[in-house]
């Protein structure tokens, strides 16, 4: 069983978003030595997610991890989720431009 198929049944087997599958928990189960964190992990996640065209949803809110979506509601919780994250990186960019161009005066 490739990499990829055992990413697969996990996440199959961790369905709803109070049953999450984290990377941590992944890399275990398939045995990954990922020395820059879960860098490797979570770019096998998304691999996955992307060549098998799963439901799969994720938060960082507690129990965080990987979750295969079941309802309407778990896919509106995971957008927001997203789109929360995408508003604090749009912040903090901003917040660097800000503070770069000020240096420059």
């Amino acid at each position: 069983m490739t990499q990829h198929e055992q990413v697969k049944e996990l996440l199959e087997n961790h369905r709803g978003r109070n049953n999450p599958i984290t990377s941590d928990e992944i890399k275990a189960h398939i045995g990954i030595s990922d020395i820059n964190g879960n860098l490797h992990t979570r770019k096998l996640i998304t691999e996955t997610i992307e060549m098998y065209n799963l439901p799969v949803g994720s938060t960082t809110k507690k129990p965080k991890g990987y979750y295969w979506m079941e309802t309407n509601e778990e896919l509106n919780d995971c957008v927001a989720d997203l789109d929360g994250r995408i508003a604090g990186m749009e912040q903090r960019k901003q917040m660097i431009i800000k503070n770069y161009k000020e240096s420059k005066q």
